[in-house]
């Protein structure tokens, strides 16, 4: 069963796909098994490769085998690519995408009034 799409930004498919779209764009030079990203989400495995598959073909993301695990990383030469981090992180907010956010790309930390309130636990 899919997801909603977010409230927030209902630009997305699902939030899944605002997931994982945050956790690799707000991190680039990174990169996450579908595996990983599956447990970090609790989503299915199959789920994950659907989204990811998606969005490798739309050139968001980059895929490349690692041994047995299909690695991966956002697509920075994507024109696409900037603006949509920026709308992710304006979304999402830095507490909402992790710690690795890298909140150069609005150049710094957004003041405490611009920022959206933590999601709840």
């Amino acid at each position: 069963m899919r997801s909603a799409a977010p409230a927030l930004l209902p630009v997305f498919r699902s939030r899944l796909q605002a997931d994982i779209l945050a956790a690799l764009l707000l991190d680039p030079d990174r990169s996450y098994s579908m595996t990983d990203l599956a447990k970090r989400f609790g989503a299915p495995l199959s789920t994950v490769h659907d989204e990811a598959q998606r969005l490798t073909e739309a050139g968001l993301l980059n895929r490349h085998d690692a041994g047995r695990s299909a690695m991966l990383q956002a697509n920075a030469r994507n024109r696409i690519t900037k603006p949509l981090t920026e709308l992710l992180l304006l979304s999402w907010g830095p507490a909402r995408c992790g710690a690795g956010a890298d909140l150069r790309l609005l150049g710094g930390p957004l003041p405490p009034a611009a920022r959206p309130p933590a999601p709840r636990p």
